[in-house]
């Protein structure tokens, strides 16, 4: 389980254009995602949200999981 997590304002002026449930099924999915590592159901209009931001969110983790290796490497 990771600790935090990079939230682009790209996400919030996207999901803040949804209606108020929509928007809190994308934000629980978004951190249920980011933090667990766990793919929750969506509704249809949650998940095409959820389907474009997950690369953006996969980039981010895997760019920190890099740093962290390199970090092991001290500094090399």
């Amino acid at each position: 389980m990771k600790d935090s997590f990079v939230f682009y304002a790209s996400f919030y002026e996207a999901i803040s254009n949804l209606p108020g449930d929509t928007q809190l099924e994308v934000y629980n999915a978004i951190c249920k995602y980011a933090l667990l590592g766990e793919l929750p159901e969506l509704s249809p209009i949650a998940k095409a949200m959820f389907t474009v931001m997950r690369p953006v969110m996969d980039a981010a983790s895997a760019r920190y999981e890099a740093s962290v290796a390199n970090g092991k490497k001290g500094g090399r």
